[in-house]
């Protein structure tokens, strides 16, 4: 069950994250260890900005049972200066068994930028991409 491009959707839609607290999503197929997966993500807010395009945004990741770390970076915008004050970052707790994707966002940055963070796509590529 998939595209002749080796990609399955499994997740669309917009969902943000709370900080701390973990997010569910139920996915359109069933996700084994080893499986390819990618979690596309908008980053929009007035006042931060992702390293590159606001939108679009993809983490690659191989699924498992088991918690793997991601780190996502965002520039802080200084309306006073017009430029980057710091590079703010949060961790994302990914973990996958079944038909339900789990991910969940922490660490000391967390609470200024994850109200920008929303997943709006979850793809299963072929292993041959």
């Amino acid at each position: 069950t998939g595209s002749s491009s080796g990609t399955e959707q499994l997740f669309v839609g917009d969902i943000g994250l709370t900080p701390a607290a973990p997010e569910t999503f139920n996915l359109g197929g069933e996700v084994h260890d080893g499986d390819l997966l990618m979690i596309v993500y908008d980053f929009i807010s007035g006042d931060h900005t992702m390293v590159g395009p606001k939108g679009g945004r993809s983490i690659i990741w191989t699924a498992t049972s088991g918690t793997y770390d991601v780190t996502v970076e965002a520039f802080d915008y200084s309306s006073d200066t017009g430029g980057v004050s710091r590079i703010s970052g949060f961790n994302l707790m990914l973990s996958a068994s079944g038909t339900i994707l789990s991910m969940e966002a922490t660490g000391l940055d967390v609470e200024t930028i994850i109200e920008a963070f929303h997943v709006v796509g979850i793809y299963r590529l072929s292993k041959a991409l």
